[in-house]
């Protein structure tokens, strides 16, 4: 069991058009990610769901979205993580 709330990786970064995004839970909570683009408009919801402690990997097919950089969200009731994506076509 994982003993923090954490994005752990994002692979690869640069992408095109797939990227695996890994993070980690210590406990049982609500978890929301989403994708952004640099004008703060959401892009793509990929998780939004109570989830049990432990490790997750999701994946992120931005087929029809514009190069350029996007920002994955992550967030329970009381933290909020975030990285930097760049989709290079």
């Amino acid at each position: 069991i994982p003993d923090q709330f954490s994005i752990n990786n994002i692979y690869p970064n640069p992408f095109n058009p797939v990227v695996a995004i890994t993070y980690s839970t210590p406990i049982s909570q609500y978890i929301e990610g989403h994708i952004y683009n640099l004008s703060g408009a959401q892009v793509s919801t990929l998780v939004s769901q109570n989830q049990p402690a432990g490790n997750y990997s999701i994946k992120w097919n931005a087929t029809g979205k514009p190069s350029g950089i996007y920002i994955f969200i992550l967030k329970t009731e009381s933290e909020v993580k975030s990285q930097k994506l760049v989709l290079l076509k």
